[in-house]
């Protein structure tokens, strides 16, 4: 898949997802959330490339804020948020073990994915 490609159909689940959130969260307190959380991913993923060198991105990617690509914390917020919104719906359902695990495998899993 070309990454312009992705790079649109990501902006486009980014807002798919924010919208579909605004149905169960205030739109003024999901912003929030996002905007500090995209923040934070920000500084998380630029240490891992800047100061660590842990892995890096291609220039392929279209709009960077120094190392990282635009979209990778624009993305970040929207995995947090849902599944802290899962765990809060199996936490009643299946107990607080069973939904931090659940969401413990889902996060194992991104990396593999994106790798």
């Amino acid at each position: 898949m070309p990454i312009a490609l992705f790079e649109v159909l990501s902006a486009l689940i980014v807002a798919l997802a924010l919208v579909a959130m605004a149905r169960v969260h205030p739109w003024k307190a999901l912003l929030a959330e996002y905007g500090i959380l995209a923040v934070a991913a920000w500084l998380g993923e630029e240490s891992c490339v800047g100061l660590y060198r842990f892995y890096g991105y291609s220039d392929a990617w279209h709009g960077h804020l120094h190392l990282v690509p635009v979209l990778v914390p624009m993305i970040w917020p929207v995995v947090i948020l849902s599944a802290r919104d899962v765990s809060r719906a199996l936490w009643t359902t299946v107990g607080p073990w069973a939904a931090a695990a659940l969401v413990a495998f889902d996060a194992s899993l991104v990396e593999v994915i994106a790798v």
